[in-house]
């Protein structure tokens, strides 16, 4: 993965989103448009590893709209639909 590429998606995801807040995937992808859905996928789980963000299920699927559906990310066998920006 590039890192620049990686350091401009970590950039953007800390100007758009409030810290220790859960997020939507679909804003999170929609702030990301720039980048191809594979790319983002990479940086997210990357961005994971590092500690700099957690992807969570969303454990109310009436909740979930077909966008939800759409932009979820899946981890091992579980999709996921949030971002929480852990507080640094």
């Amino acid at each position: 993965m590039n890192a620049e590429a990686l350091d401009l998606a970590r950039s953007i995801l800390s100007a758009g989103c409030a810290r220790n807040v859960r997020i939507s995937l679909v804003t999170v992808r929609a702030m990301l448009a720039d980048f191809t859905p594979a790319f983002q996928d990479r940086a997210l789980v990357q961005l994971q590893r590092e500690g700099f963000l957690v992807l969570y299920r969303n454990d109310n699927p009436r909740s979930l709209t077909a966008a939800d559906h759409a932009a979820a990310l899946t981890v091992g066998d579980s999709p996921r639909h949030m971002v929480y920006l852990a507080g640094r």
